[in-house]
C-alpha cells in the first residue's frame, strides 16, 4: 500500500471511531461552549490520541492482544474512575457553581479542566480499545514500517481536525449552549454515558 493510501486509511478509520458521541466529545463540546480553556482541552485530547496511536504502532496493540489479563485489569481499574466522573457530571447537572478566583466560566480552573480531560482520555478503556487495539491492529496490517506510520499519521491528523472543529465550532452556538439549562443537560447526558461506559467495560462475563 502506498503511503498516501495508508494515510487516508488511517484518517478514515480514526475519524469513524472518534465522531461517535461519548463522554470525551461531550466534555470538549461543553468546554468550547462555555469557553473553558478550549485550546488546552483540545490540545490534550489530540496529544492523548497521538500518544496512544504511537504506542499502538510501536507494539502496545500486540502486547495487549498477547496478554488479555492486562486489558481486564485496565477495565476493572477504570470502573470506579468512570463512576467518579459520572458523579461529578451529575453534580454539575444539579448544582450551579460560581467561578472562584482564577477560574474560568462555571468555576473550572485550567488544572481541574485538564485533569478531567486526562481522566476522560486515558481512564476510559473504550479509548484504549478503539485507539490501541483497533487502530493498532489496522496499522499493523499495513506491513512495512513506513506505511504503518503513515497510517498512524492519518489517524492523528483526523483526531486533531475533529477535536479542533468540535471545540471551536461550539462557539458558533455559544449563545444557546451557554444557557445554564443546556449546560446542565450536557452534564446530565455525560453522567448517563459515563455510567453506561462503566457498565459496558466491566468484565462481568468472567465472574
Amino acid at each position: 500500500m502506498s503511503l498516501c493510501s495508508a494515510f487516508f486509511s488511517g484518517a478514515l478509520l480514526a475519524g469513524g471511531l472518534i465522531v461517535a458521541i461519548g463522554p470525551q466529545n461531550l466534555h470538549v463540546l461543553a468546554a468550547g461552549a462555555a469557553g473553558r480553556h478550549v485550546a488546552a482541552v483540545v490540545g490534550l485530547c489530540v496529544a492523548g490520541d497521538v500518544l496512544l496511536v504511537g504506542m499502538a504502532v510501536a507494539g502496545a496493540s500486540r502486547a495487549l492482544q498477547s496478554h488479555p489479563q492486562w486489558l481486564i485489569g485496565l477495565q476493572w481499574a477504570a470502573v470506579p474512575l468512570l463512576m467518579g466522573l459520572a458523579l461529578g457530571s451529575a453534580r454539575q447537572a444539579l448544582v450551579s457553581t460560581k467561578p472562584g478566583p482564577g477560574a474560568g466560566p462555571h468555576g473550572a480552573t485550567m488544572r481541574a479542566e485538564l485533569a478531567r480531560t486526562a481522566m476522560l482520555t486515558f481512564g476510559n478503556p473504550a479509548v484504549w480499545i478503539e485507539t490501541v487495539l483497533i487502530v493498532g491492529a489496522a496499522a499493523s496490517s499495513q506491513g512495512d514500517a513506513a506505511p504503518r506510520w503513515a497510517f498512524a499519521l492519518g489517524a492523528c491528523v483526523a483526531s486533531a481536525v475533529w477535536f479542533s472543529a468540535l471545540g471551536c465550532g461550539a462557539r458558533v452556538f455559544a449563545a444557546w449552549l451557554r444557557r445554564e439549562a443546556v449546560l446542565r443537560s450536557l452534564s446530565a447526558f455525560s453522567a448517563v454515558l459515563l455510567v453506561a461506559a462503566a457498565w459496558q467495560v466491566a468484565p462481568l462475563d468472567g465472574l
